[in-house]
């Protein structure tokens, strides 16, 4: 039945037996007003005050955390106590009498003295050392235009170039395969722009920044425009940047819609269609309109005497 309702369809369209639907002027693309063209503005840079602020919040000792594994030794020798330890996803290790002891984000010197003071209640503790066997705890998180984004595994002071060199740029078959710039996060309140055309091509080595540990570098599509919102979860950041836009889109006119329509030459890629606002849900209802009346009137048009004795 559907199919029949298409074939007819195309056969009263082409018969100009829609009038009474007249379909809004339609475009298969958007003219030259509307397609805006890229704004030739430019991305705020770190200053170089602000980059000397950011390498001071890095830590230059490698910090503890979950998934390393520590070894304890001990004198006198405890059998109850020496051994490989794993630091749990919440940043503790479970010791023989010493409890539940959270070490996770401290360096091995302040975790090692932390080891010392709990078990000291329990053992006379001639000497105590504490060493990493395990390093799991010394990554950065490379994402966007990269081919292998993901997280990187440093094997020691990891920097800016070093992580860019291990996720390597796009494929060099892409137009826009090139690295212009990047952003590097820091937690939860800390984030830099930085210009890779003055570190790569300049050589500005001061732009080559060391990284934390979880630390994120970006690097945006050079035809992309981002919008960051900083903050804890579950505190309204979609809330507020929602509220924000629907604020600013009263002063502003109702956008132009574009509606994909199936090709049937390529399945796999759609026909969009420009319209003017509020035309498309026109064009919907018509529709509906046009295939109800279809409905009724087929049946009574093939039970006609005069469509009967044609078919005899």
């Amino acid at each position: 039945m559907k199919k029949l309702l298409i074939i007819s369809l195309f056969f009263i369209v082409s018969c100009g037996a829609v009038s009474k639907y007249p379909l809004p002027e339609i475009q298969n693309q958007a003219p030259s007003s509307f397609v805006s063209e890229k704004e030739n503005k430019s991305i705020e840079y770190a200053s170089p005050e602000i980059i000397e602020a950011f390498e001071k919040s890095h830590k230059r000792s490698y910090l503890l955390g979950s998934g390393d594994v520590l070894k304890i030794e001990m004198e006198p020798q405890q059998e109850e106590i020496v051994g490989a330890y794993t630091i749990s996803p919440d940043g503790s290790i479970s010791i023989f009498l010493g409890g539940e002891i959270k070490i996770g984000g401290l360096t091995l010197k302040e975790a090692e003295d932390k080891i010392k003071d709990a078990l000291s209640k329990y053992y006379y503790l001639v000497a105590l050392s504490l060493r990493i066997n395990i390093y799991n705890n010394n990554k950065v998180f490379v994402l966007g235009s990269v081919e292998s984004p993901g997280a990187i595994e440093l094997t020691g002071d990891g920097n800016l170039l070093e992580v860019l060199s291990q996720a390597g740029p796009l494929p060099p078959v892409q137009e826009r395969a090139f690295l212009s710039k990047c952003v590097i996060i820091r937690g939860r309140d800390q984030l830099i722009w930085i210009d890779l055309q003055e570190l790569l091509q300049n050589g500005n080595i001061s732009l080559n920044l060391p990284l934390n540990n979880n630390d994120i570098v970006y690097l945006p599509d050079p035809e992309d425009t981002n919008v960051y919102v900083m903050g804890e979860a579950a505190h309204g950041r979609f809330t507020l940047v929602k509220d924000k836009l629907k604020q600013h889109a009263k002063d502003r006119p109702t956008p132009n819609e574009w509606l994909y329509v199936n090709n049937y030459d390529d399945h796999r890629e759609p026909i969009a269609l420009f319209m003017q606002a509020g035309q498309s849900k026109q064009l919907s209802d018509d529709i509906d309109s046009f295939l109800d009346e279809v409905l009724d009137t087929f049946p009574a048009a093939f039970d006609n005497p005069a469509y009967q004795r044609k078919k005899k």
